[in-house]
């Protein structure tokens, strides 16, 4: 994927094809063509949809304008080049024993390993070996021998994959499924695991430059990579305390890697700046390096343009840290609503597992409760009806309290109150 991938359009000779004769636009979607490999073939293959079965996707276009507002973000996204971390990539080869010792990689010897033989050989110890069977099954064994087996043959083949790619600008071809989300083809993306998502970062593109405070963008991202903050003033704090002890070492940043929540994703942050100084001054890398802050679903989700902005005006600062202690406030007032609903669950059901912390259910509430259009919109009117996208133990806290105090609990109002201050601080930036 060297070569860009072709603009999604719709061909001139399928024009007299639509539906709609008069406007000779495009009607149905599976009849778009771009990106690889998109003409037809045997198999009518289609790049544009996440199946190659073109009677699973007959999406009609009722709205001709949504059209072209879908092709152009379609063709933007290819259009982003990519490549290489190195400086991960050698971080990597040049420490495999340790991050394998550690535990962060799969040893690479079971990359090459003959699995039948493997196997073979495994059921032959089990059976000589009489003080193993009261201890697991043959079963459980050669299922985790062959989960680790297919692990370390991922982790080869994307080390040997970026390796490959190493001193190339690559491009990610986007296609998208019937719901309208837009993915990422192949296996060296930013919906793949930990591992790929490390070793990519942005080309240079002379389009887009890096305006914001990039050191303490860099520095939040790196720490939610480790784990989850209640802000980003709480993250940045974070980094800016352990700082020393991250950069003291190779074996120090894998030590603290070993207990982020993407480990890779962690040590990438730290690696592209070889010390304070070049932390602080090296605003043409800060460029390059994808951010996200939350977790990544569907969609395009990293960005060179991060949702916040450090480099505002003091009266512009001002009026954001007045809504962000709002939304503290509000935060800590739901999360002592909800903090006796999670004890009386935690004694009424002790078989359950741990359950979440109160800060963690608020997050959920505020990232599940509020709809995409009244967070965007800043229309408070759409929370959903009720509590059925949260976890089954949650749904059943809530409405057994809610019924007790025959609805009294202000758990509702207290996330419309949230989503409006977020809504606000949103439509001030």
């Amino acid at each position: 994927m060297v070569c860009k991938p072709l603009d999604w359009e719709h061909p001139k000779e399928e024009l007299d094809k639509c539906f709609d004769l008069d406007l000779k636009k495009p009607y149905v979607l599976s009849d778009m063509r771009g990106g690889y490999l998109s003409t037809p073939t045997i198999n009518m293959y289609t790049g544009l949809l996440s199946s190659n079965n073109l009677r699973n996707f007959n999406i009609e276009l009722h709205d001709f304008d949504l059209h072209d507002e879908m092709v152009s973000i379609l063709n933007g996204l290819q259009k982003q080049g990519f490549k290489i971390n190195k400086k991960v990539l050698d971080f990597v080869k040049n420490n495999r024993q340790t991050l394998e010792n550690e535990g962060l990689l799969m040893k690479g010897i079971l990359a090459h390993v003959n699995l039948k033989e493997a196997f073979d050989l495994m059921r032959k110890s089990y059976y000589i070996n009489k003080d193993i069977k009261g201890v697991c099954s043959l079963d459980s064994l050669l299922k985790e021998l062959g989960i680790r087996a297919q692990k370390a043959r991922y982790e080869d083949f994307i080390i040997r994959l970026v390796s490959a790619y190493e001193d190339y600008v690559f491009y990610l071809p986007a296609f998208m499924d019937f719901r309208g989300r837009i993915y990422r083809c192949g296996i060296l993306h930013f919906h793949e695991r930990d591992l790929a998502r490390s070793f990519i970062e942005f080309a240079d593109n002379q389009e887009e430059g890096c305006k914001q405070s990039v050191k303490d963008i860099v520095a939040i991202s790196a720490a939610f990579k480790y784990k989850k903050f209640y802000d980003y003033d709480d993250a940045l704090q974070w980094y800016k305390d352990n700082h020393n002890t991250i950069y003291a070492s190779d074996q120090s940043l894998i030590c603290f890697a070993k207990s982020a929540s993407d480990p890779f994703q962690f040590i990438a942050k730290p690696l592209s700046f070889l010390d304070l100084l070049d932390f602080i001054l090296s605003a043409m890398d800060m460029d390059r390096i994808p951010l996200s802050v939350g977790d990544d679903r569907s969609g395009a989700s990293s960005s060179k343009q991060p949702s916040f902005d450090l480099n505002l005006s003091a009266v512009e600062q001002e009026i954001v840290d007045q809504n962000v202690n709002k939304i503290k406030i509000k935060k800590k007032e739901l999360s002592d609503l909800l903090d006796p609903l999670i004890k009386r669950e935690a004694e009424k059901y002790p078989n359950l597992r741990k359950l979440p912390s109160t800060t963690d259910v608020v997050e959920e509430l505020i990232s599940r409760i509020g709809s995409t259009k009244a967070r965007s919109e800043n229309n408070m009117n759409e929370p959903l009806d009720d509590f059925r996208n949260l976890k089954t133990w949650l749904t059943r806290a809530c409405q057994n309290a809610e019924d007790e105090t025959k609805g009294r609990l202000p758990i509702r109002s207290e996330i419309r109150a949230i989503l409006q201050e977020y809504s606000q601080n949103d439509s001030e930036n």
